[in-house]
């Protein structure tokens, strides 16, 4: 009765609980960058392709817009008719627990399993059912020093960006974006406009809403007499921006950034980051891309300002590697 009722719950019918229970390949994923990388995992290793049907998708903690961005995705990089399985209020994250409990109760260990953030405890707890573990990359999150701690000690293969040093030795393979980069054009012209890749700050309780216009009207001011776009981060509120800044277009688009730059006419002239990791695939494929990269430093005052920070910090030291200058605000 108590699974009956949670699968009444969650909206999800017999033949898809059991479709979950049995299953023996499952793809975690819940954010765009980790739907590219699971897309150039598969164009790097081609045999998964074939049978990447077989898979399930499971999208936990994520809100529609990028539940809309992972399905356009796969729908036309993937070109599988997979079962994407949403997963968002608490009841539903308590199935996705008891499937594990049945499944290590009835030793219905899983063949494959494909992951986009190892730091999650329900992906790692998936992971621990599964004979085969593979690991995307979930972006400038590894550069956390907990998360490179778990990371060195973890014996499942990973699939990064990131260089080898920051994993353990014969548990690596290089992804070097060869799906983009096929895609990418080798002549394009460029424009003079501005490209602003939003960030969640706000509502990551990061900045308040004064202190993030302040470095918006900051980026107008220098880039005053250009055309100004704002491609906003799928968590952020768009009205805020809409309303308060008149001048710059908002952009709207079902893909991550990564794929919308390729179906712009022209590059724009400057790309304006919030040390995103999206600038790190972009600056893969086009090296001739010019970004501006912003830091932007608080005194931290909660853990999570504290956490923000420490990556900020990391994050710019890796960009100077990757030759992406970054302008520290303190605001």
């Amino acid at each position: 009765m108590f699974v009956k009722n949670i699968i009444k719950k969650i909206k999800v019918n017999n033949s898809y609980f059991f479709n979950i229970i049995f299953c023996k390949k499952i793809v975690v994923i819940s954010s765009s960058l980790q739907m590219l990388n699971l897309a150039e995992f598969i164009y790097t290793h081609k045999y998964l392709k074939k049978n990447f049907s077989d898979f399930i998708i499971l999208c936990p903690y994520m809100d529609n817009r990028i539940l809309k961005i992972i399905k356009k995705c796969n729908q036309k990089f993937v070109k599988r008719k997979n079962l994407i399985f949403d997963v968002q209020e608490g009841i539903q994250i308590k199935f996705l627990y008891l499937i594990i409990l049945i499944r290590t109760i009835f030793n219905l260990k899983l063949d494959q399993i494909i992951i986009g953030n190892y730091n999650s405890y329900l992906n790692q707890k998936y992971s621990k059912i599964s004979k085969d573990v593979y690991i995307l990359d979930d972006g400038t999150n590894l550069l956390d020093k907990k998360h490179l701690k778990l990371i060195k000690k973890s014996k499942y293969y990973f699939f990064s960006f990131f260089e080898k040093k920051f994993f353990r030795e014969g548990y690596y393979e290089k992804n070097e974006f060869k799906l983009l980069k096929n895609k990418f054009p080798s002549k394009k012209k460029y424009s003079k406009n501005i490209l602003i890749l939003g960030a969640a700050l706000i509502e990551r309780n990061y900045l308040n809403e004064d202190k993030y216009y302040q470095v918006i009207k900051y980026i107008e001011k220098k880039y005053k007499n250009k055309n100004l776009y704002y491609f906003p981060h799928p968590k952020e509120n768009l009205d805020r921006i809409k309303r308060k800044f008149k001048s710059i277009k908002v952009l709207k688009s079902d893909y991550p950034i990564e794929i919308y730059i390729l179906k712009m006419s022209k590059f724009p002239k400057t790309i304006v980051s919030f040390n995103s990791s999206a600038v790190i695939p972009l600056k893969s494929c086009n090296k001739d891309l010019d970004i501006f990269n912003l830091f932007l430093k608080v005194k931290p005052r909660n853990d999570n300002q504290r956490i923000f920070v420490d990556r900020a910090v990391a994050t710019e030291k890796y960009f100077s590697k990757i030759s992406i200058k970054t302008k520290t605000l303190q605001l």
